[in-house]
């Protein structure tokens, strides 16, 4: 699952929420695209205040130590570090060679 995914869910959420009608009309522009920048900022002060789950293995890490971007997945930093290291063939099929 990406950021843009999680982002856009939490978007809806706050929506759903209601409040001030100008907050909402704010963020529905915001879950629409008008602004760019505005989601820019939006989109990174929601990584640094909300808590996330890996998309893998399910450990609680806080995304805003290292930078993303919307396209991202949503991995902690141990699986985002090592994953393509383990799982790194260098032909397909060289894990299972070695395996038989």
């Amino acid at each position: 699952m990406t950021y843009r995914d999680l982002f856009e869910a939490a978007l809806r959420e706050r929506i759903a929420a209601g409040g001030d009608p100008s907050e909402i009309a704010r963020l529905m522009g915001l879950c629409e695209g008008r602004d760019a920048f505005a989601r820019m900022q939006e989109f990174a002060r929601w990584l640094e205040n909300d808590p996330f789950n890996c998309g893998r293995c399910g450990a609680a890490f806080w995304a805003a130590s290292v930078p993303h971007g919307e396209d991202d997945e949503a991995l902690c930093q141990w699986c985002r570090l090592t994953y393509p290291a383990v799982t790194f063939e260098p032909v397909p099929g060289w894990a299972l060679t070695w395996r038989r």
